[in-house]
């Protein structure tokens, strides 16, 4: 009824949109943010929104234009400079990447953007192999919000990494009290068994993770390797191909490598499912 009234005003498509994009109704909030654009080109807003309504189709670089439009209008943006970091992760910019996390954390004013901030920070520092850079980032995200799951279990893997398996299992425990049925947190916590030498533990663990989630290509892909460690290399090459069946290439050095301390978790499912339609 507003557009009818007032066909011209640009806050209108831009309401729309929003509402259209919450439903989803993907193409339908693109095209009200397209409208908005064009009636009124100068307001930032409408290019990050639209940014994020090209990365939920899949147009990794439409959005990345519409991010850097945000940023030329208002280079203090700290929602573009989040959305812009989160893209240059998925391309292996990292360095860029961090960059932009950086300064979305300088300019942001809301604190739940602070929180996502520092969490997808911490992941592309455990991704440079900045364990101890990551720790602290996931910590301050539990400071900030003691229920953010997620924290726990990548603060867990990243302990991990350092040999801090004691520390590591604890908070693989806290995430699960407070997600306990969480086949992602499972494979977390099955992997922390793994590197500790639990094989039993490992091997309950990644059962259940692949009870509750059937094609979780990673729980497979660690599940083989410890029943190769127990001995039982018929069952560990069974999981071994049907992970790879699921997520082609994980048995390739480097996809081996990547899932084994990947901190696959469930925020962040998208970086394995999505990038490569990033190019």
């Amino acid at each position: 009824m507003a557009i009818k009234l007032k066909p011209d005003d640009a806050l209108f498509y831009e309401m729309r949109g929003n509402l259209k994009q919450a439903k989803p109704d993907l193409a339908g909030s693109l095209a009200d943010y397209n409208k908005a654009i064009e009636l009124n080109p100068n307001n930032g807003n409408n290019y990050n929104f639209r940014a994020v309504t090209k990365v939920a189709i899949g147009d990794w670089n439409g959005a990345m234009d519409d991010y850097n439009k945000a940023l030329e209008l208002n280079p203090t943006d700290a929602h573009a400079h989040l959305g812009r970091a989160y893209l240059k992760m998925l391309k292996d910019d990292l360095d860029g990447a961090l960059d932009d996390y950086d300064r979305a954390i300088r300019y942001s004013k809301l604190s739940s953007e602070v929180v996502e901030t520092y969490w997808q920070r911490g992941w592309v520092k455990k991704m440079k192999g900045d364990f101890d850079g990551a720790i602290d980032d996931y910590t301050t995200v539990v400071d900030l919000n003691p229920k953010y799951v997620g924290a726990y279990m990548c603060r867990a893997l990243a302990k991990a990494a350092k040999g801090d398996l004691n520390s590591a299992m604890d908070d693989c425990n806290e995430a699960m009290e407070l997600k306990p049925d969480d086949a992602v947190f499972y494979m977390g916590r099955g992997q922390v068994k793994q590197i500790k030498g639990d094989l039993e533990g490992a091997l309950t663990d990644l059962n259940k993770s692949i009870e509750l989630k059937t094609n979780l290509a990673p729980a497979y892909f660690n599940l083989g390797l410890v029943k190769q460690a127990k001995g039982d290399t018929n069952g560990a090459q069974a999981d071994l191909k049907k992970a790879d069946e699921l997520e082609k290439g994980m048995l390739e050095p480097i996809g081996a490598k990547g899932f084994l301390m990947s901190g696959y978790f469930t925020n962040n499912d998208w970086f394995y499912n999505e990038r490569n339609n990033f190019n």
